[in-house]
C-alpha cells in the first residue's frame, strides 16, 4: 500500500504542547509552551488567547501543507518572554 503524498495530518502541521507546572485548566489558568516539530520553533503562552495566537502564527497555510508536506520548515522565532522553564 503506497503512502498518501497528501496526508490528512502532514508533519509540517505537527506540534508538541507542554503545560507548565502552574497550569490549571480547570480554573482557567493556562501556561505552557507550544513547539513546532518540523522547525523546533517554540512559543511560550500564558493564556488560551496566546496559545491560539501561537498556533495561528506557527501554522503554515493549508496550501503550503498540501504541497510541501514534511519538507516545509518554518523560520524559528523567539518565545514571548524568554522563559526557559520546562
Amino acid at each position: 500500500m503506497p503512502l498518501d503524498p497528501h496526508p490528512a495530518y502532514p508533519f509540517a502541521g505537527a506540534f508538541v504542547l507542554k503545560l507548565h507546572q502552574d497550569c490549571r485548566p480547570g480554573r482557567g489558568t493556562w501556561r505552557g509552551r507550544l513547539e513546532h516539530i518540523a522547525s523546533g520553533a517554540q512559543w511560550d503562552f500564558r493564556s488560551t488567547d496566546e496559545l491560539i495566537a501561537g498556533l495561528a502564527r506557527m501554522t503554515p497555510p493549508l496550501e503550503t501543507l498540501r504541497t510541501m508536506g514534511s519538507a516545509h520548515v518554518l523560520s524559528p522565532f523567539s518565545t514571548t518572554d524568554g522563559d526557559s522553564h520546562e
